[in-house]
């Protein structure tokens, strides 16, 4: 019992002294749901069959995580806060394919992708409740996103049948555009978006959940393909 109070007057302490400081440090970790859009993609398999590949659905998918650094600047009640972290992102988007002979089978195709980036977004925040050891915050500000690896494959469902593995695909945005490619090679470098959020701090522990809306397109090869992200993140401040 006194080792727990000894702990719990340290932590006070502690929380105090970072309080009065102008900058805190500290590291946090997190899950995030990504979903990614995209339109105006046309596909061509099973002997050079060809669909035009719209009708586009994608739900948020659990399984990518956050890991980082986190820097807070305090000015009075507001608070500049820059951050960087590694982003494990997993999505699907699935579009109807509707054939251009009539004759051809109807389905689906599924796109899974994996993207791994260095997420480093420059937020604002500002404090709307503060009780010393308890406080409540709102943020929002712009994030650059660095490409460092993405996987992308494809499931087809043909007239109600099981999925399957896509080896022959091609995809375009046009019928003469058709091309089979390293899709994983077809992310951009790097991209914007735009995070808005709320948390609250609790003695030198933090915690947030934020929405990530994409400011511009994640590839190089199809029309208006974006993400979108909620996270929710759990975080210490060394000071």
């Amino acid at each position: 019992m006194k080792k727990w109070l000894i702990i719990g007057l340290m932590a006070m302490f502690a929380a105090t002294v970072s309080a009065q400081l102008p900058v805190s440090l500290g590291i946090k970790v997190g899950i995030n749901s990504p979903k990614f859009t995209v339109n105006k993609m046309k596909a061509e398999m099973d002997g050079n069959k060809q669909y035009n590949f719209n009708d586009f659905t994608s739900d948020f998918k659990s399984g990518g995580f956050t890991v980082g650094l986190m820097s807070r600047v305090k000015f009075g009640k507001f608070f500049l806060q820059p951050e960087a972290y590694y982003s494990l992102k997993k999505g699907e988007t699935t579009g109807a394919l509707n054939p251009v002979v009539n004759t051809d089978p109807t389905g689906s195709i599924t796109q899974h992708i994996k993207m791994q980036n260095i997420d480093v977004p420059i937020l604002l925040g500002v404090r709307l409740l503060d009780l010393k050891v308890f406080k409540v915050n709102a943020f929002t500000g712009p994030v650059a996103s660095l490409n460092v690896s993405n996987e992308v494959t494809f499931t087809k469902q043909i007239d109600g049948q099981a999925s399957t593995d896509v080896s022959d695909v091609k995809l375009g945005t046009s019928f003469g555009s058709l091309s089979t490619v390293d899709w994983g090679k077809e992310f951009k470098n790097a991209n914007w978006n735009w995070q808005i959020g709320a948390g609250f701090d609790l003695l030198m522990f933090y915690a947030d959940v934020r929405y990530e809306m994409g400011m511009s397109e994640i590839s190089k090869f199809a029309d208006n393909t974006k993400s979108k992200l909620f996270t929710f993140t759990l975080g210490y401040k060394f000071f």
